[in-house]
């Protein structure tokens, strides 16, 4: 029997491929071209409309030329920063040049950058009509303090490798392409309809390819989708091995100030302002010398860094920047005071205090009184600390906090003895140096026999000598603060503790054992 073609679907695909050869835009009226497109109607790719208030490009903007340097200087720091992004650096009037070593510091360029200033050294800084040079007015290293909030042992892990696993979305991609590809099949097979005339099969057979060509077009195939996302994915996964291991974290606050001395130098005259101005400055720390360098989790406030003790160390021994305010306060101090004489090569002399021209006292070996105290992590590379005898105890008291009361000593160099009862009631204690540095000690133990503390003490000094024997002529010690020593020869005999009680130096011994004693920790 005869089966009859219905012959819709081969006038759908006639229709179609007609209307695939219509050249766009065919019949229809253009529209006129709009002032921001080409002729013809079509917008313009490579048309670029110029941002309003954009960032002034470099050299577009003209460096201050009124006035002294002091006066163009403060011109500079009165640019808000997209502008002065603007100014010719490489034609710039101004030049920042380090004194003393301070340029170690990578934070004294960044200060050159924000200003828009080339940094130089002595020998290209002639180039420039202004000099503005920043250095230390003491040959000593800054002064730093560290009070700490809290010291705790976290547990963690870190990455020690990676392992492979098959990744089970491809597993997943593999089964629905299986699927789609027998659906396509069968989908196929379902439209091959005979007819039993060759001529008509045939006909129908193009048509339906020439139907499934023009659909593929428009829309890919689910075959095609699922093909390209499984040679999209991995095949497998790499996840890390983890090794879980326990830290010490310590949460500081560390602080360092130091004496800079700052000048500003007119080349053509050789006339200038100076000044020297205290510089203070505070970071926030997350202390930790045994975290693995692989561990990125973070188990400290937003607010703290990161550090070892040698980072930190370091930190705290160079010299403070001066940032653009402080500049900003220096300079107007400048613009309130004539200008004086003031030559380049004057910059450079050590032994002139760039303030007040008087001699600055050179840098000198340290002696038994003004360097009791050293810092635990020694003394800078290159340099050989003189042997220095045990001070005198006036010299070698530290007090308890920063207001009159007790006092403690060393015993040994890290540890000091103590009142217990002018301790407070946490394991952390203000310890005020002969310096005026102030340091954060740990109270060890207490010795409730004897009301002594122990105190470790981040700073070194040179122990005072014990000696057993009777402590004398107690008749000056009744002025004396609480845990002063009771010095014979240079020995400690005793340990005064006011109201005529004293307690002998033999209960004191650093080398004695702590059975006995009360931890406070």
């Amino acid at each position: 029997m005869t089966r009859w073609f219905p012959l819709s679907p081969l006038l759908l695909s006639v229709a179609l491929a007609a209307c695939a050869f219509i050249p766009p835009g065919s019949g229809l009226t253009p529209r006129p071209a709009d002032s921001g497109d080409i002729a013809g109607g079509v917008p313009d790719p490579f048309s670029i409309e110029p941002e309003a208030d954009g960032p002034a490009s470099a050299g577009s903007v003209a460096w201050p030329a009124v006035g002294h340097c002091a006066r163009r200087l403060d011109a500079v720091l009165a640019m808000p920063p997209e502008q002065r992004d603007g100014l010719d650096r490489r034609n710039a009037p101004f030049a920042l040049l380090p004194l003393d070593g301070i340029i170690a510091d990578p934070a004294l360029a960044g200060v050159a950058r924000e200003l828009a200033m080339p940094l130089v050294d002595r020998g290209s800084a002639s180039g420039h009509a202004c000099i503005l040079a920043i250095g230390r007015a003491e040959p000593q290293l800054p002064r730093s303090s560290r009070k700490v909030f809290r010291t705790v042992r976290l547990k963690s892990s870190f990455p020690r490798g990676m392992k492979k696993r098959a990744n089970p979305e491809v597993r997943q991609i593999e089964k629905a392409l299986s699927e789609a590809r027998k659906d396509e099949r069968a989908r196929r097979k379902s439209a091959a309809v005979a007819t039993g005339d060759p001529a008509l099969d045939l006909l129908g057979h193009v048509a339906g390819g020439l139907i499934d060509g023009i659909s593929a077009w428009f829309e890919p195939s689910e075959v095609e989708e699922l093909e390209a996302r499984l040679a999209a994915t991995d095949p497998f996964i790499e996840e890390p091995l983890m090794s879980t291991y326990s830290y010490t974290l310590q949460e500081l606050e560390t602080r360092r100030e130091a004496t800079l001395r700052l000048a500003l130098v007119e080349t053509a005259t050789g006339r200038g302002w100076q000044s020297r101005s205290s510089i203070r400055e505070r970071r926030f720390v997350a202390l930790s010398d045994d975290r693995h360098p692989q561990d990125h989790t973070t188990r400290h406030g937003p607010a703290f860094t990161p550090m070892t003790s040698t980072e930190l160390q370091m930190w705290e021994r160079q010299a403070a920047v001066p940032d653009e305010a402080f500049l900003a306060r220096t300079v107007a101090g400048w613009l309130a005071t004539p200008d004086q004489p003031l030559p380049f090569e004057d910059l450079f002399r050590r032994d002139t205090d760039i303030a007040a021209g008087t001699p600055v006292p050179p840098e000198r070996p340290l002696s038994a009184n003004d360097a009791v105290i050293r810092p635990a992590a020694g003394h800078p590379a290159g340099t050989t600390p003189a042997r220095t005898s045990p001070p005198a105890w006036s010299a070698g008291l530290v007090k308890i906090g920063e207001h009159d009361g007790a006092v403690a000593f060393h015993v040994s160099r890290d540890q000091l003895i103590a009142p217990a009862d002018a301790l407070p009631a946490s394991s952390i204690v203000e310890l005020v140096y002969p310096d005026g540095m102030l340091v954060y000690g740990l109270i060890e133990t207490t010795d409730e026999e004897s009301g002594l503390a122990r105190i470790f003490s981040p700073r070194e000094a040179a122990p005072l000598p014990l000696d057993d024997g009777p402590p004398g002529d107690l008749s000056a010690m009744d002025a004396a603060p609480a845990g002063t020593p009771i010095l014979v020869d240079g020995s400690v005999r005793a340990i005064w503790l006011g109201n005529g009680m004293y307690i002998p130096s033999g209960r004191i011994r650093p080398e004695d054992s702590a059975a006995g004693r009360k931890s406070r920790r």
